[in-house]
């Protein structure tokens, strides 16, 4: 149990520091991130197991403070897209972003395909950047989506190029299935992932690894390849690969990484 100091300077155990209100509100945050579709007072309060007194004032003042937007016709409150943009700017994610704009518009402008920069956290895969092709015609993947890593290429290849130890973090006690570390291989091996969406017919994922100043895979950055019936792409995907793979390497020297 770790120490910390009450107000007179003496050693208390942490756990008796307290903040009901606080944990309240993140409870309701993390309720609401699993219910995109929203949940009114009434189903929040039994979501968290809590009472809707205790609750509602905290709503009042997460809706004021811009963290949750209710419906005025269904009464359901959705969680917004503020905290993401907090933390953005309370972690290098945003300079990740600022450093990845350029990049991506080009790689999207040259290949004429929709691309998104996936970042590497604790539990979840997290699409922190998204652009969108020229075309009329889009295939693209909605900024702040969270990935499964088991069920994406981008997922695949920031477990694949990262340790061991890292890599357990990342998963944060999932298991691996033998057939998913058979191709984690391949992509360590071929240093990204290019494969058939295992979602959406007609499109093709292909991802790279983007490295930090430590030489770290840090990011994802992946283009889901949609393919036209009609063969009119503009660039091939296999030219659309190593143009990626350029991109990345780009990003990647932004941010630090060595050549």
């Amino acid at each position: 149990m770790g120490l910390g100091q009450d107000d007179a300077g003496d050693d208390v155990p942490v756990e008796r520091y307290r903040a009901p209100a606080l944990e309240k509100g993140l409870d309701i945050i993390e309720a609401l991130a699993d219910r995109p579709d929203g949940l009114t007072a009434t189903e929040l309060a039994a979501a968290i197991d809590r009472s809707l007194g205790e609750i509602f004032r905290i709503l009042q003042v997460l809706e004021r403070r811009g963290y949750l937007s209710k419906n005025p016709w269904t009464d359901q409150y959705r969680a917004t897209s503020r905290l993401l943009e907090v933390g953005f700017r309370a972690t290098p994610a945003q300079n990740i972003v600022y450093a990845a704009g350029p990049v991506m518009l080009t790689l999207s402008q040259t290949i004429r395909q929709s691309c998104h920069l996936v970042l590497a956290a604790p539990g979840k895969a997290l699409v922190i950047a998204q652009q969108d092709g020229p075309t009329p015609t889009n295939f693209s993947v909605r900024l702040g989506s969270v990935l499964d890593y088991l069920q994406s290429a981008s997922g695949l290849v920031l477990l694949a190029l990262s340790s061991e130890e890292r890599r357990q973090r990342l998963l944060q006690g999932q298991d691996i299935p033998d057939h998913l570390r058979e191709r984690m291989a391949h992509v360590a091996a071929q240093g990204y992932e290019h494969r058939a969406s295992i979602r959406t017919q007609g499109v093709r994922d292909i991802s790279y690894p983007v490295r930090d100043f430590n030489n770290e895979v840090i990011c994802a950055l992946t283009v889901p390849y949609l393919r036209l019936i009609d063969g009119s792409q503009a660039v091939d995907e296999d030219a659309a690969r190593v143009i990626l793979g350029q991109a990345a390497s780009q990003l990647s020297m932004l941010l630090g990484a060595s050549s």
